[in-house]
């Protein structure tokens, strides 16, 4: 099996287990990385800007540095890898590795503003590698450890459980993909609009519809504030927060195709 046609027909567990096998030739990894990270990439860039977004990081090139350097985690950490129990579908073994892609970028986004924080601090002068990396942490693939949600966040769950779904996938969506002037890339909101037929600017019309419901029904906290504008983006950020740890959208091919069809 040495074609790139090939390589796009293999389910992704076998591809996984391709990357980790370190005895082929050099070039041979590099044509199977390059198909994995062709299938996953466009989910790869939609979990860090969902989760710059909450560490109020919205700059494109940031987000583009931590995504690739987070794709030469996974292929140098395939070997790690935990496949799907026996007997699980392709549709959950999917997801599998959707989850495990999603917590070597969140470990990602957490290390790099760790990074650039140190780096504030202490100009580097590196002879070596190593005097690099007594400054900056590496990215791992452990699951992040997080508090438990408090109530608040628990009733925005569950207003977000009532919603009409095709709105809530929607407002997702526009969510992950906002930039810090509440736009969204244009081919993305073609995709939507063609995906869910909508006209020009309905998307960000039910997104703000969205949250504008879920906050009637779950209104903010008392807050020291009473800036309007502040509030929305509060409400914003409470909802990118929300969608973090809520399972993943089954977009099936949106907003990429992953290639394990």
């Amino acid at each position: 099996m040495n074609s790139t046609n090939d390589l796009k027909k293999l389910q992704v567990e076998d591809l996984i287990a391709l990357m980790a096998d370190q005895s082929q030739e050099p070039h041979r990894r590099d044509r199977i990385f390059c198909e994995f990270y062709y299938r996953f990439i466009n989910y790869g860039f939609s979990v860090a800007r969902n989760s710059m977004a909450t560490k109020q990081l919205f700059d494109e090139d940031e987000c583009t540095v931590i995504v690739h350097n987070c794709f030469l985690a996974v292929n140098e950490k395939a070997g790690v890898f935990k496949a799907a129990p026996e007997g699980k579908s392709e549709k959950e073994k999917h997801k599998r590795v959707l989850g495990w892609i999603a917590t070597i970028i969140r470990n990602g986004v957490k290390q790099y503003v760790i990074n650039q924080d140190k780096l504030k601090n202490k100009t580097i002068f590196a002879e070596s590698p190593d005097d690099y990396r007594k400054v900056v942490e590496p990215i791992n693939d452990e699951e992040e450890v997080n508090l438990p949600p408090n109530a608040y966040m628990l009733q925005l769950k569950e207003a977000i459980s009532h919603l009409n779904p095709v709105h809530w996938e929607i407002t997702a969506t526009y969510l992950c993909w906002e930039d810090e002037n509440g736009d969204i890339p244009p081919d993305i909101l073609a995709r939507m609009n063609r995906k869910y037929r909508l006209l020009p600017k309905y998307a960000g019309k039910i997104t703000n519809r969205t949250i504008e419901k879920l906050f009637k029904l779950n209104p903010l906290p008392d807050t020291p504030h009473t800036n309007e504008v502040e509030t929305a983006k509060e409400r914003r950020e409470k909802i990118r927060a929300v969608g973090k740890d809520l399972p993943p959208i089954d977009w099936e091919d949106f907003p990429g195709n992953t290639g394990t069809s």
